[in-house]
């Protein structure tokens, strides 16, 4: 499925977060490092930052103000350092911050996915879902009412934010389904598998 970075430095990044945790040293925030400003995201994150900017708790960083744009690895670096992340609707339903949350083992809030694997991604046991699903009628994401979404974060941000049995409970299921369905092995062997070679030469 998604491959931006090295499995085995993914990995190795996951058992470095193990041990911010161990140590009591993850910084009780949620954490956003992306694109808030873009007409394509049809002014959703554009109204959650809005919404939000004034809570302490959450970190807003804009990739494209700054100097903010920082190589993968920094950024992942970075993530492991927050209690969780927020994954919030952009040019597609699942982008490749929520497969990157998964392999590092950061937990992520983030409204419901209706895209369908053959291995689920299941609400609530691989990530946190704090909202109903987002449409893509015409190419760019859609609610009815965005600020209800950024009450929503924020409401379920509160409630987990301290829950460490459940967050690690989140974090773990993800981690074993990134192990399970991504990086490049994996990827050849879903592709072997599902071609049907007597559909290719019809």
């Amino acid at each position: 499925m998604y491959d931006n970075i090295d499995k085995n430095l993914i990995i190795d990044i996951f058992n470095k977060r193990k041990n911010y945790i161990e140590l009591n040293q993850v910084i009780s925030k949620l954490y956003f490092h992306g694109t808030i400003f873009n007409a394509h995201y049809n002014s959703v994150r554009e109204d959650v930052y809005d919404n939000l900017k004034t809570e302490e708790s959450i970190i807003f960083i804009d990739k494209n103000k700054d100097n903010n744009n920082i190589q993968n690895l920094q950024y992942l670096e970075d993530m492991i350092k927050y209690t969780a992340a927020l994954s919030l609707p952009g040019g597609t339903e699942i982008c490749n911050r929520d497969i990157e949350c998964f392999g590092i083992g950061v937990p992520i809030i983030r409204p419901h996915l209706d895209i369908q694997y053959n291995d689920p991604l299941i609400s609530n046991y691989h990530y946190i879902n704090c909202f109903h699903g987002c449409k893509y009628w015409d190419g760019c994401p859609s609610y009815i009412n965005n600020k209800d979404l950024a009450d929503h974060i924020i409401y379920y941000w509160n409630k987990i934010k301290d829950n460490q049995e459940y967050l690690k409970f989140i974090s773990n299921n993800a981690h074993n389904w990134y192990l399970k369905n991504c990086g490049m092995e994996n990827n050849i062997k879903y592709i072997l598998s599902n071609i049907q070679l007597d559909k290719l030469f019809n």
